[in-house]
Order: C-alpha cells, then structure tokens, then sequence
C-alpha cells in the first residue's frame, strides 16, 4: 500500500500508493468505514490519539503513513503551522513596510487581526496634511 520514497523531498516518507481523498490524505476503509491511513498508522505506532487533538505532517506530505513524521497536536497548533493565508500572516515579525509586529507597535483587532500603529500614525498624518491642503485652497 506504501512505497518509500527516496531522492526526493519525500526521503524518508511512506508514500501512500492507495485510494487518496480529494485533499490528498491517503485513505483506507476499515470495516466499510473510511479512515484517514496516517491516523491509523499514528495509533498503531503510538497509541490512542486524544479527542482534542489531530494529526499533524511534520514532513508537510499529506499522503505520508510514516508515524514517525506525525505529531499529535491542537486544531489551533496544527492551523499555525500550515500555509493559509492567517497562518503565514501569523508568522510575520513587521509590517509589509517594515516596522516591527512587536507589543509596542501592534494592536489586535476584535477579529484577531494585527494592525501596526506606526502605518495607523504615518496614514493619519497624510490625512491631516491633504484636508490641510484643501482647506487652503
């Protein structure tokens, strides 16, 4: 059901060779009820995974079954760790104009969203500046 790959970026995984989802999680039918095989393959190497936790691909290979390139982890550790948009935005240290995304300079918006205070400043600034402008005319 596996093949191990090797000269690749997939040394060291299990390549599932089997049935697939439409993610690309290999999948295996135990007793006519489809199962995720790295979870299977998870339990059966380190037992029973808590109901509050998922498995998560260390080697980022979604059709991998090798359990030693699997941890057991939160919904929220497991988001953070993947390539969504919130989760690569998440791992930003500045601003897209370089200031620090530090405690001084940010603030968090209801929506969890970080916004830099320097880029909230220098944008108010130009504002004042134009309705000066206006003003003058």
């Amino acid at each position: 059901f596996f093949r191990l790959a090797s000269g690749s970026i997939w040394d060291g995984c299990w390549a599932w060779d089997s049935y697939q989802d439409r993610h690309g999680y290999a999948v295996l039918s135990q007793r006519g009820v489809y199962k995720g095989a790295h979870r299977i393959a998870y339990v059966l190497a380190f037992g029973p995974i808590a109901a509050d936790l998922e498995v998560d691909h260390l080697c980022r290979r979604r059709a991998c079954v090798n359990p030693l390139h699997m941890e057991a982890v939160t919904k929220a550790e497991n988001g953070r760790r993947g390539f969504s948009v919130p989760a690569i935005n998440a791992r930003k240290t500045e601003c897209k104009h370089g200031h620090p995304f530090d405690e001084a300079n940010t603030r968090i918006n209801p929506d969890g969203g970080r916004v830099c205070r320097d880029c909230v400043r220098e944008v108010g600034r130009r504002y004042r500046i134009r309705r000066a402008e206006r003003a003058d005319r």
